[in-house]
């Protein structure tokens, strides 16, 4: 055998174990279920839908079953093989709901009366993260606005009389004062009438 035919015959060999191969993203890589093509598994991260303006979205003819999320409608669309329709709306296929059951397991009700109930989706928990480094300490917020006045409070009561001081002590007798001198009479007399 020549190296040609040697390296056709190993091309084949690992093409058509890539086209039987399954492929898990995220979280427990060696874990995939036997019926899927593709899994996605994380408690951190999301799929995101290509981001397609209407317009955009109408300028394209997927596979069928293809998924956009429209940013005109902020919804996701599907494509039905002829057709983009809204899941945000009835389309003829009738309406649901999305119920997280806190268990991570999630519910769609259909408008029908049927539901679909998912399997525990939550994925191992991962290590503890480190403990930061403490934050410096903020600075010092203005000083608050000053409040109003407060109403004037009760009267309070009348106190106890306070008791009697003892009486002072008597001052000293002052000194008598100078006797006046005696009237004349002659001169009492000499200014009375002189009909008398």
């Amino acid at each position: 055998m020549d190296l040609k035919k040697i390296g056709l015959l190993c091309f084949l060999f690992f093409f058509a174990n890539f086209v039987n191969a399954q492929l898990k993203i995220g979280e427990n890589p060696n874990s995939i279920n036997a019926a899927s093509i593709v899994e996605m598994e994380s408690t951190s991260k999301a799929l995101v839908l290509t981001r397609l303006t209407t317009t955009q979205m109408q300028n394209i003819t997927p596979l069928r079953g293809a998924m956009v999320y429209n940013t005109d409608t902020k919804c996701i669309h599907y494509f039905n093989g002829s057709q983009w329709n809204n899941l945000c709306q009835n389309s003829g296929l009738g309406s649901f709901s999305f119920v997280n059951n806190g268990n991570g397991t999630f519910t769609i009700n259909y408008s029908d009366g049927t539901s679909f109930t998912s399997q525990d989706l939550t994925g191992p928990q991962g290590p503890m993260g480190l403990k930061g480094d403490k934050g410096n300490q903020g600075d010092a917020g203005p000083q608050g606005i000053q409040g109003d006045k407060g109403d004037q409070g009760d009267v309070g009561p009348q106190g106890v009389q306070g008791y009697v001081g003892p009486q002072g002590i008597q001052g000293d007798v002052g000194p008598q004062g100078i006797q006046g001198e005696k009237g004349d009479r002659r001169r009492r007399w000499s200014t009375r009438d002189p009909r008398r």
